[in-house]
């Protein structure tokens, strides 16, 4: 889980934060850093080892 605290950030900023806090330097471009947020995210469930809930 992931906390935002303001809602009002948008998507970049989203992407931003998630980049952020699993510890990378985010893209710049905002195609490049949902790609960057993405792959972050896979990167961490497989390091975890948990599968998405239903």
């Amino acid at each position: 889980m992931i906390y935002q605290p303001n809602p009002e950030v948008g998507m970049r900023g989203l992407y931003n934060r998630i980049v952020t806090i699993l510890g990378d330097t985010p893209k710049f471009h905002l195609a490049a850093l949902a790609a960057q947020a993405s792959a972050a995210l896979a990167a961490e469930v497989d390091e975890r080892g948990r599968t998405r809930l239903s």
